[in-house]
């Protein structure tokens, strides 16, 4: 490592204060002075003028730190980041890329000789990150080449980053990252996929449950986009590719259970072939469908009545499990969920009398504070007289 020198230190002193206060000095400076004491006399700004002065005030407070950088020399710039990067976000973001337009892609080889681990992680990533925003294309030939030298978590966000990115494209696009991503022996688990019109879904999962010999780690991603693009198609191949019994809980290996969610996807697409769909899900072995209403179910109790659920539970044969639970759900909401109209009013006393029986048996076994009593006396008073305000 070179010495510093009395100039390096002064550059590098210098720097650090263009870094942490950039623009701050033209943003205080636009600060009105007044009187403390009688500041509350000024009249409120109209909706929107706050937010557009903030806004303005951080676009200044931008274009100075960028030109408070653009004069710092790289090597003093290069040494903030190996002793201050993780102070500040924002900062060591806007260092990045300083050192990536002057350098590009060259900048990730002294960021990789930074001797301290984690700050090295952190510049990388971030490098890898901001990169992968500029041109996919480059970041990608840098996972394939130089695996071995980014550490597991910065390889891991770049490859799932430009995952998004080329689905983005195409199903081709996607295919030819994946492949890479895969073949460093990488999960492929973006956090979303945002396919274009014409995305041929068929084709990528086809081609990554060959490479995979499973169901894909991207199905999940996948059939969100494919059930509200192609319902009756998406459960068609999810039931032409299903075990004989229900995925595990998803994991770094495993993607988890598809069908709760597809059912979840198709449930609010307005594309008409969804009882096409549900019906073709009902092809899925038994313990993998009850599996996967196991989940929505638990999901129905912390949500108000959905109608397409309720749509999706009733072709599907599971209406009295999703709307007991949704019902155990109203406990905790106070406002009246106007969703139950849609529920015929027999069909909400057989629920109620449900409940009832449930309460008795569980009481049976184990008797309820009084307070518990009182809550769900409350419950009960406030739901009836919720639903005999419905249209009937």
């Amino acid at each position: 490592m070179k010495r510093l020198t009395l100039l390096s230190l002064v550059s590098l002193a210098l720097c650090g204060v263009a870094v942490w206060t950039g623009g701050r000095l033209a943003r205080a400076s636009s600060r009105p002075v007044g009187n403390p004491a009688t500041m509350h006399t000024v009249a409120p700004a109209r909706p929107g003028e706050a937010a557009a002065a903030g806004a303005a005030q951080d676009d200044v407070y931008s274009l100075e730190q960028r030109r408070a950088l653009a004069a710092c020399d790289s090597s003093a710039l290069w040494d903030w980041l190996k002793t201050s990067a993780h102070y500040s976000t924002v900062a060591t973001d806007d260092v990045i890329r300083e050192l990536l337009d002057r350098f590009g892609a060259e900048a990730l080889s002294t960021a990789l000789a930074i001797p301290e681990p984690e700050i090295r992680g952190l510049v990388t990533s971030k490098i890898l990150r901001e990169l992968a925003e500029r041109d996919p294309a480059v970041a990608l030939e840098i996972l394939r080449l130089r695996r071995a030298e980014l550490s597991l978590g910065a390889a891991y966000l770049v490859g799932n980053q430009l995952l998004e990115t080329a689905g983005g494209k195409s199903a081709d696009e996607l295919i030819a990252t994946y492949d890479v991503v895969h073949g460093q022996n990488l999960p492929p688990s973006p956090d979303r996929l945002d396919c274009p019109p014409g995305f041929d879904f068929r084709k990528a999962l086809d081609h990554m449950a060959a490479a995979e010999g499973a169901l894909p780690l991207m199905a999940p991603q996948l059939f969100r986009e494919w059930g509200n693009a192609a319902p009756a198609a998406a459960a068609k191949w999810l039931a032409d590719h299903a075990p004989e019994r229900p995925w595990s809980v998803g994991t770094m290996d495993d993607p988890g259970d598809p069908v709760s969610g597809l059912i979840s996807t198709i449930a609010t697409s307005d594309r008409p072939e969804r009882q096409e769909a549900y019906a073709t899900l009902m092809q899925l072995p038994e313990e993998i469908r009850g599996e996967a209403w196991k989940s929505l179910n638990d999901s129905a109790g912390r949500r108000p009545l959905d109608s397409g659920m309720l749509e999706a539970a009733t072709a599907m044969g599971e209406r009295d499990g999703y709307l007991k639970n949704a019902l155990l759900g109203t406990r905790f909401r106070d406002e009246p969920d106007p969703a139950w109209a849609q529920v015929p009013p027999e069909e909400r006393a057989g629920l109620l009398a449900w409940e009832a029986a449930q309460w008795e048996r569980e009481t049976q076994e184990k008797a309820a504070p009084p307070v518990a009593e009182k809550i769900r006396a409350h419950w009960r008073a406030r739901l009836e007289e919720q639903w005999r305000q419905l249209k009937k």
